[in-house]
C-alpha cells in the first residue's frame, strides 16, 4: 500500500496534467468542429459543386483549427497594461 507521501505526490502528478489536457481539448475542438461540418456536407454520390466556389466556407475551414492556437493563456494574467 502506498505511503501518504506518495499519494500526495500522485495526486501533484496528476493535477499537474489537467491544464495541458484542458489547453489541448480547447485546440481539438474546433477541429472537431470542422470535421463535423465536412461530415455533414453533401452526401457521396449527391451532386457537389467545387469547395473553391465557395470562398466562405472554405475560409472558415481554414480558420476553424487555428482559433484554438490564438486564444489566450488561461494559466497567466495580465499584471501591466501598456493602454494609454
Amino acid at each position: 500500500m502506498p505511503t501518504r507521501d506518495e499519494l500526495h505526490a500522485a495526486i501533484a502528478r496528476e493535477q499537474a496534467l489537467i491544464p495541458r489536457l484542458e489547453r489541448q481539448r480547447e485546440e481539438a475542438q474546433p477541429r472537431v468542429r470542422s470535421l463535423h461540418a465536412v461530415l455533414d456536407g453533401p452526401a457521396e454520390g449527391a451532386e457537389r459543386t467545387s469547395r473553391r466556389t465557395s470562398p466562405l466556407a472554405t475560409a472558415a475551414e481554414k480558420v476553424a483549427p487555428f482559433r484554438g492556437l490564438f486564444r489566450g493563456r488561461r494559466d497567466s494574467q495580465l499584471t501591466r497594461s501598456n493602454a494609454h
